[in-house]
């Protein structure tokens, strides 16, 4: 037998390419052909290896995590305490302590917006302007902020015309002055339950920080009323 083999090499934008001539008669060239298919099968097989070992399903190091990782969510932030006192209106009957009210009578209502009770705030006789009314804190400092939200509605046949929110601060020493005071927007109230909201800087010192919930003049002759439920009052820094 005679066996000739001939490889020529060419370097071609640095790619190599080998072209191999084979003169056999014993079936050489089916031989040299699958021993070159065997390699870059066993070469992707490697590369499929690496490529798995990176894929999404690695779990990481202990695959503590809720989805197989390492890693989870951070835990919900826990809710802003409420220091608006008496909040619901579920304590303090027959009057809504400790609640109390400027030119106007309060006293404990039911059913309330999300409970058993609520107030239900009335003018006294001839006055334009009444309210309900709690201290919130003592000495607020300057720059901190706050949001106050309550909710209203009508009860009774004579309503306020308006009916806002309010947060303030004021001194006491030498005469009642306000120092700081943010108000909601004015809304007209119905028989559904309607959502004041206001917040507020502080920017002057102050004895303290009340929230008040204010009814106009009324609609109409009568007694002008109205009901308050589940006020709200955060801090915000």
């Amino acid at each position: 037998m005679t066996r000739l083999r001939f490889i020529a090499i060419v370097a071609s934008g640095g790619v190599l390419g080998g072209c191999t001539l084979l003169t056999s008669l014993d079936g050489l060239s089916s031989d040299a052909a699958g021993s070159d298919a065997t390699a870059p099968a066993s070469e992707a097989g490697s590369d499929g290896a690496a490529a798995g070992d990176a894929g999404p399903g690695d779990t990481g190091a202990d695959g503590s995590g809720l989805d197989g990782s390492t890693r989870d969510a951070a835990p919900d932030a826990p809710s802003p305490v409420n220091l608006a006192p008496n909040p619901g209106l579920e304590t303090g009957k027959p009057d809504c302590a400790p609640w109390g009210g400027y030119e106007a009578t309060l006293a404990s209502e039911s059913p309330g917006r999300s409970g058993a009770l609520a107030c239900r705030v009335c003018a006294k006789p001839d006055v334009p302007f009444f309210t309900i009314d709690g201290d919130v804190l003592t000495a607020p400092p300057i720059g901190s902020r706050y949001r106050a939200e309550a909710w209203v509605r009508a009860i009774g046949t004579t309503k306020p015309a308006t009916v806002d929110l309010h947060l303030r601060t004021y001194n006491t020493v030498g005469g009642f002055v306000d120092r700081d005071q943010a108000v909601s927007s004015e809304i007209q109230i119905g028989t559904q339950w309607a959502k004041l909201e206001v917040e507020m800087t502080v920017t002057k010192t102050a004895e303290r920080l009340d929230v008040f919930v204010a009814g106009g003049p009324p609609v109409g002759a009568g007694t002008p009323c109205f009901l308050v439920d589940d006020i709200l009052v955060v801090s915000e820094n």
